[in-house]
């Protein structure tokens, strides 16, 4: 899925698309057609791969409709998640299937341990771990979002208030990537996710000062040194800009590089 998202030729990406959601059309109509030993296995299998198909076909073309926006309304990660879940849930219920049709005609199913299923399992630990990471950074950058939402609007207590709830935000989510990365057995994400937060230093919110000072001066009509107060304010704002495009830089390739290693491992 991941490897997938990063074709650049949005056509060829589409190409992809299309072949995979032909295959599992072929298995689903070659399933059906066949008469089966044991129907509600039958039905199990069909709806695991007609699951499947309907991410393909609804699911990754939401992700090239992104690609090719300029202004998409949804976050990547955010579909890289409900993809996954569904996954999961998929995967979940047919080896639920698997288990009770074993029950029904005493057959004692064994765990498929070969390599290609060991990969697989590995594949999945990786992305888990990464989705839920990414989470804990889409989570901040929405904190923060919200914090420059009508900025010249807003009164120098809306402004901190939203100042203390990104705050909240970065020491609860810290907090979370810590015990996510102490729980997993693989490589960890989180120098990484280290590097990112440090854009949410002691520096981050002292920079914010000149824009309280313009906000205060705006609120009370104070036209006292308006002129450095707003070029302040200006300045403020461009440092956030920058630092903030340095920070998702160095998470989106860490992030990149991160996968790209741990998945080549496996092949």
């Amino acid at each position: 899925m991941y490897r997938y998202s990063q074709e650049p030729n949005l056509q060829k990406r589409n190409g992809q698309r299309k072949v995979l959601e032909n295959v599992l059309k072929r298995a689903i109509r070659n399933i059906e057609k066949e008469r089966p030993f044991d129907t509600d296995f039958q039905q199990a299998a069909v709806k695991y791969l007609n699951g499947n198909l309907a991410i393909v076909k609804e699911d990754y073309v939401q992700l090239l409709k992104l690609d090719s926006s300029k202004e998409p309304l949804v976050d990547k990660s955010t579909i890289f998640r409900k993809i996954r879940n569904a996954m999961y849930q998929l995967r979940k219920d047919y080896d639920r299937a698997v288990v009770n049709y074993g029950l029904r005609h005493n057959l004692i199913i064994s765990e498929n341990d070969n390599e290609l299923a060991q990969k697989m399992a590995a594949t999945i630990k990786i992305y888990d771990y990464y989705n839920e990471m990414n989470m804990l950074v889409l989570q901040i950058k929405n904190a923060e979002a919200y914090l420059w939402q009508d900025i010249s609007q807003l009164t120098p207590q809306q402004f901190n208030n939203r100042l203390i709830e990104l705050k909240n935000t970065i020491e609860v989510n810290n907090n979370k990537a810590i015990e996510l990365s102490e729980s997993i057995d693989i490589a960890s994400l989180q120098s990484v996710y280290n590097d990112f937060t440090k854009l949410y230093s002691h520096t981050f919110f002292e920079k914010t000062s000149p824009i309280t000072v313009y906000l205060t001066a705006a609120a009370n009509n104070d036209r006292t040194d308006i002129l450095q107060k707003t070029d302040a304010f200006n300045q403020s704002k461009t440092w956030f800009n920058i630092n903030r495009k340095k920070a998702y830089t160095i998470w989106s390739y860490d992030t990149s590089q991160y996968l790209k290693i741990l998945l080549s491992e496996l092949e």
